[in-house]
């Protein structure tokens, strides 16, 4: 149960290589990108404030490492003991600590993808059930340390596949923008091309068909004439 899921740790969206016009891909891209550096910084300090605790402290050993690249230590998956009477009150402390950072986090999630609220939703849920048998005894220490990585690689799997399932949408999206707009591109260049052809047909039409008005002189012996 113990030890959060960083949420700047699942932030990783892939930046699509989009072309150089702005498509609305482009902004979603943006806004995502912009959404996940508030909700990090609104959230992260949340949690490192209640992994400072006295209450988290109690517990340092007994928790997996915050860090997603830190390994969990195998002294901890092989602790065989329970939470003593101290220890289970350290638990409560800690999950008091947490809950303000977990509603902060759920509160802001939703701002970047709907579907991150769901799954860390289900992650606390877990989590949560973890601490229940955890403080009555039913797990030992390690047990909840494997039972806490699993649901990590759980989470992150899930987090992976929303990001994989935003990135396919956004990119559809940009590619179907990209040819619409090649498609109106090439219909104005089309029309630009009628309309030139029009104009020099009328031009052609009504010099064939304008009055021709023709003045004939004598110069000399001679008659000469002009059309105009």
């Amino acid at each position: 149960m113990l030890g959060v899921f960083p949420i700047r740790g699942s932030l990783l969206i892939v930046v699509l290589a989009l072309a150089a016009c702005d498509t609305p891909a482009q902004q979603e891209v943006r806004r995502i990108e912009s959404e996940s550096q508030r909700v990090e910084a609104l959230v992260k300090p949340c949690f490192e404030r209640a992994l400072a605790s006295p209450s988290a402290l109690a517990l340092k050993d007994k928790l997996i490492p915050y860090d997603l690249n830190t390994p969990v230590p195998l002294t901890l998956l092989a602790d065989d003991t329970k939470p003593t009477p101290e220890q289970v009150q350290a638990i409560f402390a800690l999950h008091a600590e947490y809950q303000p950072c977990r509603k902060l986090a759920l509160e802001n999630l939703g701002s970047i993808n709907p579907g991150l609220v769901a799954i860390f939703a289900e992650h606390y849920a877990r989590q949560d059930e973890q601490a229940v048998q955890l403080t009555k005894g039913a797990l030992t220490w390690g047990e909840n340390a494997k039972a806490a990585q699993r649901l990590r690689q759980e989470t992150t799997h899930k987090l992976v596949a929303l990001w994989q399932q935003m990135n396919q949408q956004l990119a559809a999206s940009h590619a179907a923008e990209i040819e619409r707009r090649q498609r109106a591109g090439q219909a104005l260049l089309m029309w630009g091309v009628y309309q030139q052809q029009l104009n020099q047909q009328q031009q052609m039409i009504n010099a064939m068909s304008r009055p021709v008005v023709t003045n004939c002189s004598y110069v000399g012996r001679q008659i000469q004439c002009r059309s105009f």
